[in-house]
């Protein structure tokens, strides 16, 4: 049964309780049900449990997407409205959290590397002392800086995850996908942050279609295989 959606509309929020919680793993499953399904696929007991498991992390994000409560709503005995059926859910994995599988790509690096270079020009050529000139020829072969030429340290990844992004089957193909990424962005960068990473399984050629239509780039290097799953890396810098 498909049902009327109006994208625009709809609540894409973090999750605060254990309802949310079990209607994140009905849409989870019922999702990845249907899909494996549509690749004459069967999901197996560990993919479920790990499914289950999801949105019971503390350091994640859980985001959860519904309609707004319509203004006939009832409401349940302590006066709150009770909201429409969840559509669709995804899993934020910030930087700091155990569970991450994100990266810094180069290119976050390159773009690091260039704004340092220009600071570091800027300072490297300050408006001129009248006496440097006179103190520069007093001093040809300066005693090099013991800490000069240190090779940086590795940057701490700086990427957050995106992982379980799921529709409910009645809610597929009405954009609802496109509003839980987009928020999802937001939500990255309102948290100091400006990549988003992710991993697809390799022949989901829906799912690779439409991040790259909203600018998620392959990153080879990061392809991941587990067990016999092959996931492709995507990211997406966001400023």
């Amino acid at each position: 049964m498909t049902i009327s959606i109006d994208p625009g509309c709809l609540i894409v929020r973090p999750i605060n309780s254990d309802v949310d919680r079990q209607q994140v793993t009905r849409i989870l499953i019922e999702s990845f049900d249907a899909l494996y399904k549509s690749k004459g696929m069967t999901m197996t007991d560990d993919r479920r449990i790990m499914l289950t498991d999801a949105a019971k992390r503390d350091d994640v994000v859980v985001l959860i997407c519904h309609p707004p409560a319509p203004a006939h709503a009832s409401a349940s005995d302590d006066g709150a409205l009770t909201p429409p059926a969840p559509l669709a859910t995804a899993t934020l994995v910030p930087p700091t959290s155990r569970h991450t599988r994100a990266w810094n790509p180069k290119a976050l690096i390159a773009k690091g590397d260039a704004h340092a270079h220009a600071h570091a020009h800027a300072h490297a050529h300050p408006h001129p002392h009248p006496h440097a000139h006179a103190h520069a020829h007093a001093h040809p072969h300066p005693h090099p800086h013991p800490h000069a030429h240190a090779p940086a340290p590795a940057p701490k990844p700086r990427s957050w995850e995106l992982r379980f992004l799921a529709v409910a089957p009645q809610a597929q193909g009405k954009g609802v996908a496109s509003q839980v990424i987009a928020h999802a962005e937001r939500y990255v960068v309102a948290h100091g942050s400006e990549v988003v990473c992710l991993h697809t399984r390799r022949g989901m050629e829906h799912q690779e279609k439409m991040y790259a239509s909203k600018g998620y780039v392959r990153d080879e290097e990061q392809d991941l295989t587990i067990g016999d799953v092959y996931l492709q890396a995507y990211y997406k810098i966001l400023t």
